[in-house]
């Protein structure tokens, strides 16, 4: 059985786990796509990847052998088949489970997303902007099945109050290809909005969210996956207040229960002590009724704080919610965006595609958060491209809610300059955990890049 993933944007864009989705494009303006397909199997993977054009039509497709827990990097611009302004998604499939994420790079930004393992037919966005502190959004919808001539899919807008704004829209579907949404196509939702959306169609879908804005340092961009569905209970595995030159300005959550609920979120220091727990004043209004706070405004969460975070429904009856989280340096001009963890994500094993040491200017980080009651030892095992044998490995013993990092410059980690691989994550049979990855462009050719994915847990 071949497994696919998608993968939503190929601006000259691609997917994840035994088929998989993504969205592509090769150079639209200065933007290009790549993508890094890695092997979760015992056993060799044979990887096939369909570029599938605006209109659903294979423009190109390739092939390769990744070894177990290894992985490949595939560039638009290096892709036959594709010419420059391709707009497009990528659909990648094997005989071994996989994973896989994208990124979209232009002259100062780069956001990554992870591939699509499974669609569904109901998406929720909790972060979207048109021109709200100069930040814009834009929507990339693909059907990750076959569907019908004629299908459509439904996108209604929430402000932050929770109303409905403007009227729903409509946008066409085509098997396997993606859709680009901008704000600014729609009259009705005003200048200076934030808010979020639901869409919903008869058939499955997967979405990648742009988010982006103009500061003194160039252009800041944000990517995150569209969620399928959410928890009461969602974790956040690294979130900071004036830590550095780092900060949360933005943690956008979305109710998707079918009645009002009230949200908490608790912040944990490195040690794992409770430092504060902020309350949002309102509730948030059902079917997708979102908010949001910057870590600045929270008063009694001290500066240089650096942690960990959980997001509860509190409300009698919890109501399943989502979140994604912000890390920025606006001097830097970088700026990061990740999916907060559902509870049903945890897992004691978790991959991680995409790891670099000043490989082409990048250099990356992985972070472990535990979620059980209990101290569990946590394992990180880097893979050079095309190894089965880790180049190198390291491990610590955390308590709850507390997290484990490692960037690939620590002087304990022997990795070499120029090395490229994959990471992956492991505690006892049981353990609950959930990561994120980083990938920073911490280097004169890279400066002011920077952006983070959610990894793969294992199923």
């Amino acid at each position: 059985m071949k497994k696919k993933l998608a993968i939503v944007t190929v601006l000259l864009v691609a997917g994840l786990l035994m088929g998989l989705s993504a969205s592509s494009i090769m150079a639209t303006g200065s933007r290009t796509t790549g993508v890094v397909v890695q092997n979760l199997g015992d056993a060799a993977a044979a990887v096939h990847l369909d570029y599938y054009n605006l209109t659903g039509g294979v423009a190109a497709f390739t092939e390769t052998i990744v070894q177990p827990a290894s992985s490949v990097g595939f560039g638009a611009n290096n892709q036959a088949g594709l010419t420059d302004g391709f707009v497009g998604s990528l659909v990648v499939s094997a005989d071994q489970p996989i994973a896989a994420i994208g990124n979209d790079t232009d002259s100062d930004s780069v956001g990554f997303y992870s591939a699509v393992t499974e669609g569904a037919t109901e998406l929720y966005i909790p972060a979207l902007y048109k021109g709200f502190g100069n930040w814009n959004s834009e929507i990339w919808i693909q059907a990750v099945e076959e569907v019908p001539a004629g299908t459509q899919a439904t996108i209604t807008f929430r402000d932050r109050t929770g109303a409905q704004t403007g009227t729903a829209k409509t946008v066409a579907l085509t098997s396997y290809a993606t859709i680009k949404v901008t704000l600014d196509g729609y009259d009705d939702i005003p200048a200076n909005w934030a808010g979020g959306a639901v869409v919903e169609a008869s058939y499955e879908m997967g979405g990648v969210i742009r988010n982006s804005r103009v500061t003194g340092a160039g252009m800041i961009a944000e990517e995150y996956n569209a969620f399928a569905g959410g928890d009461t209970l969602v974790y956040v595995p690294a979130i900071y207040k004036q830590y550095g030159a780092w900060n949360s300005n933005g943690i956008n959550v979305q109710n998707l229960g079918t009645a009002e609920t009230t949200v908490a979120i608790d912040f944990y220091d490195r040690d794992g002590a409770l430092v504060t727990t902020y309350t949002f004043a309102n509730p948030f209004a059902a079917n997708g009724g979102v908010q949001a706070i910057n870590t600045n405004n929270i008063a009694a969460l001290p500066a240089n704080f650096a942690g960990t975070a959980v997001i509860r429904s509190t409300s009698t009856t919890p109501q399943p919610v989502i979140g994604i989280v912000d890390v920025t340096s606006t001097d830097q001009g970088k700026g990061n965006v990740y999916n907060a963890v559902l509870a049903s994500d945890g897992a004691d094993t978790v991959y991680l595609p995409s790891q670099y040491k000043r490989f082409g200017g990048w250099r990356s980080g992985v972070i472990a958060m535990n979620l059980g009651a209990s101290p569990v030892a946590i394992t990180f095992e880097f893979y050079e491209r095309g190894a089965t044998t880790p180049s190198a490995t390291a491990s610590a013993t955390v308590g709850q809610y507390i997290a484990f990092a490692k960037n690939t410059l620590n002087a304990d980690l022997p990795l070499a300059d120029g090395w490229s691989g994959t990471v992956v994550v492991s505690a006892p049979e049981g353990s609950s955990i959930v990561v994120v990855g980083n990938v920073d462009g911490g280097f004169a050719t890279r400066a002011g890049l920077a952006g983070m994915y959610n990894a793969f847990p294992k199923k």
